[in-house]
């Protein structure tokens, strides 16, 4: 009898993210729901999209600077220039 394979290499690696982003990026599509409620983005016509979108990284973004400082992480933004 052969050994059982898993083929998952091309697989998205969802282990590798951290439990606290996560749940910072639930709150804000928490906070998005409250607001507009619940999937409301999807009710955008064609031509809002990339304003959507653009909403969405910039929330995003926003809570993943809040989880850089709750780390105490350094940012691209505040390492040195590469040499």
């Amino acid at each position: 009898m052969s050994e059982a394979r898993k083929h998952d290499a091309e697989k998205t690696r969802y282990d590798l993210v951290p439990a606290d982003a996560l749940e910072i990026v639930t709150q804000v599509w928490t906070f998005g729901a409250s607001k507009y409620g619940d999937r409301n983005w999807r009710r955008a016509s064609p031509g809002d999209v990339s304003s959507v979108r653009a909403v969405a990284i910039c929330g995003l973004s926003g809570a993943a600077r809040t989880l850089t400082r709750r780390r105490g992480c350094r940012t691209s933004r505040t390492l040195p220039a590469r040499s």
